[in-house]
């Protein structure tokens, strides 16, 4: 698949101060990863679970579930998780999302 996996937030501004002016982070690059062993359940986890193929997920607990999946299944390292769980607790007032993007 030529896609890529994006954590995102979508920033927050409150009363003209600005929190945050939205971030967005490729956690996993589906093309190069095609053939491991765990792609196929992996695809189908996004699939069911946070729906992506249908448009971004901004479900707290689904997005979490899945970058752990992601790690847990070892297409995070150790430094990435704990950086997507200190961006999740960062922005999540801001709304963050995960996103499937096509690649070009």
């Amino acid at each position: 698949m030529k896609a890529v996996l994006l954590f995102c937030c979508e920033g927050r501004v409150d009363n003209g101060f600005t929190f945050c002016s939205g971030v967005s982070n490729q956690l996993l690059d589906f093309e190069v990863i095609t053939h491991t062993k765990n792609y196929r359940f992996l695809i189908e986890y996004i699939d069911q679970i946070t729906k992506l193929f249908q448009g971004p997920c901004f479900d707290g607990n689904r997005i979490m579930n899945t970058i752990y999946k992601a790690y847990e299944l070892e297409y995070l390292t150790d430094e990435l998780y704990r950086r997507c769980v200190d961006l999740f607790q960062w922005h999540k007032r801001c709304g963050v999302y995960l996103k499937l993007q096509p690649k070009e």
